[in-house]
């Protein structure tokens, strides 16, 4: 399922590609301009305590606004509250950004959260996108197994 926060307004529900899109249709509503593109949630192959496996994990988040957006502050959360807090960056019109369950050396377009285990449930979770006031800004839920990803 895919949630989209956005300012209040009726919200329209369609069927896409077996899962339900929930979303602000209205032109008043205030979409998030970054928001979650993909999560890569099962990692594939078999689920090893390896870095790489760890890695296979990861969650994309994407500018689509007509501008530089900074995400400073910004956090992305699953539903038991492992937090990954972003720091100093800033997302060009269209740029986007992954962030790796596991460990690594940050660059402008890879952050890792630098865990040792997969933190994204295969059968049912959502990634969570709030600011750093703490506003909700965007979500992907999915509640099967599925192909081990979603995207929006």
């Amino acid at each position: 399922m895919r949630i989209r926060t956005a300012a209040p307004a009726a919200l329209a529900v369609a069927a896409l590609a077996g899962a339900l899109l929930v979303t602000a249709p209205s032109a008043s509503a205030a979409v998030s301009p970054v928001q979650i593109s993909k999560v890569q949630y099962d990692s594939p192959g078999k689920d090893v305590h390896t870095n790489k496996s760890v890695n296979g994990e990861w969650v994309r988040l994407q500018n689509r606004s007509k501008g530089t957006v900074s995400i400073k502050g910004w956090k992305l959360v699953d539903t038991k509250r492992h937090v990954y807090t972003f720091g100093n960056v800033s997302l060009k019109k269209g740029q986007s950004v992954t962030v790796y369950t596991g460990k690594g050396k940050d660059t402008t377009a890879s952050k890792y959260q630098q865990r040792g285990w997969m933190i994204w449930n295969n059968t049912h979770d959502t990634a969570t996108l709030s600011d750093a006031k703490g506003a909700k800004k965007d979500a992907v839920k999915w509640t099967k197994p599925g192909k081990g990803y979603v995207t929006s």
